[in-house]
């Protein structure tokens, strides 16, 4: 393997073929075509310009080595004080914990854990100067504000977004299904939905309605027909027959679909928001999974989970009503992850049964944590000095509503 010689040394040859080259140029330009002293030039020129365009790409590849070694060694540099940053995030956690500071604990383990994993920072187009964000930061705001909330009609998911007509009012919430595109070349994928980079899937939160026909765009083409969407939809348990007549067909369809989305975005929220799976399933995935074909009825059971807003204001309520103020960012940091993490081991569950044409039979819903006793608990601990008379308070509250 040939020696890769330094930028320095090469760029020394290049000014030497340049000068040579520009001096039978010279030549060429006093003289004519056709003398012998224009063509001996003229050979001399193709020569040296071919030598230029040799040593050209060897310089072009000798700069580009450099600037590699100089960022491996910027990365090994940068791992290597993260790694000392994030240990000693650790021990102030190992302090706080033997100290009994169980929240501060935690926030400390999870700026540790951030700051060895640190989320990927935007990009900038360099043609024009706008952030420009990676796919997996995209589908990452995209889910940022999106929740399981109650409905007349059952869970559903919700999710804010900027007020275009009032962009200083409050932002606008959204209700609807997560919409998932099977892999595809990028330049065939539809323009608006966002993609996932290692699974090259699209990602797009979308309205119940126009959720659903994308659905069914999506997988009578990947079936091939509609009777093979209507086969598929027996088979995981959302319709009752395959054998459907025509003019119920549509009804039928739109009904099992919206029930099948429901269920597929409830799924898809919580393993990326609660359970870290980034890797989202397909519709079809998702309905060759589920297998209930011939039942009447069809029940749904979905644990609701709180999302970051709802933490919030369950927390800034009990600040309220026992300390007289709001929390700081900084308590919010503490108790949030704490809370979601507590109200996700033992949440909400909601069991609703509906039969073919999706109306409701029957609902049940078993309470999970009690969000206030846990929250007041978790006060209580920061200040001693504090914790009888915010437990009294607590005590007062639950005989009020008959509690024991």
């Amino acid at each position: 393997m040939a020696r890769q010689r330094p930028v320095y040394e090469i760029q020394a040859q290049l000014s030497y073929i340049v000068r040579a080259r520009d001096e039978q140029l010279q030549i060429m330009r006093s003289s004519s075509r056709g003398m012998a002293n224009y063509d001996a030039a003229k050979k001399k020129y193709d020569e040296f310009d071919a030598q230029y365009k040799t040593v050209q790409k060897e310089l072009t590849a000798a700069k580009n080595a450099v600037e590699t070694k100089k960022t491996t060694e910027k990365e090994q540099k940068d791992l290597s004080t993260r790694e000392a940053r994030a240990k000693a995030k650790e021990k102030e956690a190992d302090l706080a914990e033997d100290t009994g500071n169980a929240a501060l604990a935690a926030t400390l383990r999870s700026e540790a854990a951030e700051i060895r994993n640190p989320k990927p920072k935007p990009g900038v187009d360099p043609n024009t100067g706008k952030t420009v964000l990676t796919d997996e930061q995209s589908v990452a705001n995209l889910l940022a504000t999106a929740r399981i909330s109650e409905a007349p009609g059952g869970p559903v998911m919700q999710w804010s977004s900027p007020n275009t007509l009032n962009p200083k009012g409050d932002p606008v919430v959204n209700q609807g299904y997560i919409y998932v595109e099977p892999a595809t070349k990028r330049d065939e994928r539809i323009p608006s939905v966002i993609a996932a980079p290692s699974q090259d899937k699209g990602v797009a939160l979308e309205t119940s309605d126009v959720a659903r026909d994308k659905y069914e765009a999506q997988l009578v083409k990947q079936y091939g027909s509609k009777q093979g969407l209507i086969n598929k939809l027996y088979q995981s348990g959302y319709l009752t027959s395959n054998k459907i007549p025509a003019s119920q067909a549509d009804k039928l369809i739109t009904g099992a679909l919206d029930r099948a989305a429901s269920d597929f975005t409830i799924k898809q929220l919580k393993n990326y928001q609660f359970y870290g799976i980034k890797e989202f399933e397909t519709m079809d995935e998702f309905l060759t999974a589920t297998r209930g074909a011939g039942s009447t009825t069809k029940t749904y059971t979905d644990a609701v989970v709180m999302g970051r807003t709802e933490a919030d204001k369950n927390i800034i309520a009990i600040y309220k009503k026992l300390m007289g103020r709001e929390p700081d960012e900084k308590e919010l940091a503490e108790l949030r992850p704490l809370l979601q993490k507590e109200q996700g081991k033992n949440p909400n569950v909601i069991s609703t049964t509906r039969d073919i044409e999706g109306d409701m039979k029957s609902r049940t819903t078993k309470t999970g944590l009690d969000t206030e006793q846990y929250l007041i608990e978790q006060i209580a601990e920061k200040d001693e000095a504090k914790a009888n008379q915010i437990l009294s308070y607590y005590d007062i509250f639950k005989r009020t509503i008959g509690v024991n």
